[in-house]
């Protein structure tokens, strides 16, 4: 073979499966434990910085996890599965938070945890839904409506006949024929008809100034009208329905409800009103000064069933939560023709997101979205107009069955994804329903089992390729106003294996990490974008000690994960900043079923011991498994760490010998 000389600029350029007559120079065969960077150029990973372990919990490969990044101080991550149960803990210290409530809601039966259920976190509210949960409109019904009539005297006039026919009889007074005042007082005129009625045996009548209250004895249905010599515009009867809200008494009795029909050809303009005293304190039924408000029409359910509704993880204080129902609010005005159940009734709820100061669900072919600021509110507050902030129900359109999957939200539009489309949902910069709308953009087939995530301005995706995972970039050209992508993994088709559970990535380091269900292995993206090139794209991978990686996120340079490891679950996080110089660490395997070491005047603790950056002859205080112990380095570093006991005379654990136990990593090139 003839000898081959040229120079390699760099080696940045990570992983490349194509022949090598194809690779770009500084593309390698594999890299294990190092990654490409702009500044420092082909870097080994951080080692894992340990934070603590949080015990033998059994949790899984399929254990549902999310992250709460509440402030910089503050940080939480929380695993869940049928089996252990739901627990939180602290990232920064490992402790485990207190919590109240149930979690009942989030058992999946014989469905995988990490695909069933999704999170939401919303300042100290995270909503969690089950998507093996049909959700159910509640038992909880709007009152009946008691066959009771009012009639009030509307106009008095002088030698006029007033009178009200109930059930066929009829009640009459006529009012004296002089100009005496009190033949045409309003009130009079509805007393002498209330005793006229009260008369009766089959009826009961009250009588309030100008307002009288009938109702049957035996409290059954009745028919009821008016006539006088004013034309009819002297008496008014109100009995369950009326034409026009002019048609109200100013005072009626607390409670009061009617229905305004309007066009009596459509009910799609009918509401209901009912009589509310402006005294809170007034009783159901008493006459009283207030005021007509909408209302909901009778007998009408009003409420969800909790049982069905996703619950939520409240943040009441440092490790402290609550997992309970949310305030779902009631149905309040209109009927089921004016005012229908949301479209996730009777249906699952497959994905939660915040959308233009809105909380939305996707849910078969339907986005719902809840009332613009009051995100407990899926319901129409009025039903006489269509108010911007009134809750948005719309279904996607096209050729095939699309049941949506995933919402990812992005800067200015919302990106819905199907089994094997994709959509974009926008509006104005106050997203109503006049300006709410939803097109079909791009076919590209999607892993349905892992959550798309957006990275920047751009969104990864996942879909299957026989054994392997394909990544997309999706991304919106802003220079022919639609959707494109770019396939990530087109030179590295072998790379990641299917059944992938996470993509976390980071725009602080240009990074994108994807980790798959039950393996110690994850695979880093590196790229780098200089104006609208991308100038880097750089595949390696890497092992981390343990027997899988539970959960994994980003926040900010620092890759979080939990690791499962004989039996315990220990937490720890790399720092991938760039410019970081990894200290020292002690790593000694009998740590690992959770022996407690402190370091007196060390400050940070990482996996199965203690990290510094102290750098010549240390020698100090320590406490060993709660013995009071010593922490000697020597200055020649054949053994980095050594710890004694109180006596100083009796080695108890040692770290590992940098000659004989190197960190390993691989950047492998064809020759």
């Amino acid at each position: 073979m003839p000898l081959i000389n040229t120079t390699i600029p760099n080696l940045i350029g990570g992983i490349s499966q194509q022949p090598d007559r194809l690779k770009f120079p500084g593309q390698c065969n594999d890299s294990l434990n190092c990654y490409g960077t702009v500044k420092d150029g082909l870097k080994k990973r951080p080692y894992a910085r340990y934070v603590a372990n949080l015990g033998s919990e059994d949790y899984g490969e399929h254990a549902f996890t999310f992250f709460i990044n509440r402030t910089p101080t503050e940080r939480y991550v929380a695993l869940y599965d049928n089996v252990n149960g739901f627990n939180v803990y602290n990232l920064l210290t490992g402790v485990k938070s207190v919590i109240s409530g149930s979690a009942a809601y989030l058992d999946t039966g014989s469905l995988d945890e990490d695909t069933t259920l999704k999170a939401l976190t919303v300042a100290d509210y995270t909503f969690i839904t089950n998507r093996s949960t049909t959700v159910n409109l509640g038992s909880t019904t709007s009152s009946l409506l008691p066959n009771e009539a009012v009639v009030f005297v509307k106009q008095g006039d002088f030698g006029k006949a007033y009178t009200v026919t109930l059930d066929g009889i009829s009640f009459t007074h006529t009012t004296g024929g002089n100009t005496v005042a009190s033949n045409a007082d309003t009130s009079l005129i509805a007393s002498a008809i209330s005793s006229l009625i009260a008369a009766n045996p089959a009826y009961n009548s009250g009588v309030d100034g100008n307002i009288i209250k009938i109702v049957r004895v035996d409290s059954n249905d009745f028919t009821i009208s008016t006539k006088d010599g004013l034309g009819g515009r002297g008496i008014q009867a109100v009995y369950k329905s009326i034409d026009d809200i002019t048609d109200l008494p100013t005072r009626c009795y607390n409670s009061f409800k009617v229905a305004v029909t309007g066009d009596s050809s459509t009910g799609d303009d009918d509401y209901w009103v009912e009589f509310q005293a402006n005294d809170t304190g007034i009783l159901y039924g008493v006459f009283a000064e207030g005021s007509w408000v909408e209302s909901v029409a009778p007998s009408l359910v009003v409420d969800y069933n909790d049982n069905t509704m996703p619950i939520t993880l409240v943040n009441t204080g440092v490790d402290a939560f609550t997992l309970d129902t949310f305030n779902w609010v009631d149905r309040g005005a209109g009927d089921n023709l004016t005012n229908p159940p949301p479209s996730f009734i009777g249906k699952q709820i497959n994905d939660v997101f915040f959308f233009k100061n809105r909380l939305g669900f996707i849910s078969d072919e339907n986005v719902i979205f809840s009332e613009s600021g009051n995100f407990g509110n899926f319901w129409r507050n009025t039903v006489q107009q269509l108010l911007d902030s009134t809750p948005i129900d719309v279904a996607v359109s096209h050729t095939s069955v699309a049941i949506l999957r995933h919402a990812v939200v992005t800067k200015s539009r919302l990106i819905l994804f199907s089994d094997r489309t994709q959509f974009s949902l926008k509006g104005d910069d106050l997203l109503t329903n006049a300006t709410v709308s939803i097109t079909p953009v791009t076919s590209f087939d999607n892993d349905l089992n892992v959550e798309p995530q957006t990275v920047g301005s751009y969104t990864y995706f996942g879909f299957q390729r026989g054994q392997y995972t394909g990544v997309r970039e999706y991304y919106l050209d802003n220079l022919v106003n639609d959707f494109d992508q770019n396939e990530i993994t087109s030179h590295v088709t072998n790379l990641i294996p299917q059944d992938v559970k996470t993509i976390t990535g980071t725009t602080s380091e240009d990074q994108i990490a994807f980790f798959n269900r039950g393996k110690s292995e994850f695979f880093l993206y590196s790229f780098y974008w200089s104006a609208k090139e991308k100038a880097m794209s750089s595949w390696s991978r890497h092992e981390v000690k343990g027997d899988m990686i539970v959960s994994a996120e980003f926040i900010d340079s620092n890759l979080y994960m939990i690791v499962k490891e004989e039996g315990y679950l220990n937490l720890m996080y790399m720092p991938f900043e760039q410019g970081l110089s990894d200290g020292v660490i002690f790593e000694s395997g009998t740590e690992a079923g959770g022996v407690s070491i402190s370091i007196s005047g060390l400050t940070q603790v990482t996996y199965n011991g203690i990290y510094s950056d102290q750098g010549d002859e240390y020698n100090g205080s320590a406490q060993y498994n709660g013995t009071n112990a010593v922490i000697r380095r020597s200055s020649d570093n054949s053994l980095f760490w050594q710890i004694y006991d109180e006596g100083n005379t009796t080695v108890i654990a040692s770290s590992v010998n940098e000659a004989t136990n190197p960190w390993e990593i691989t950047y492998w090139m064809e020759q």
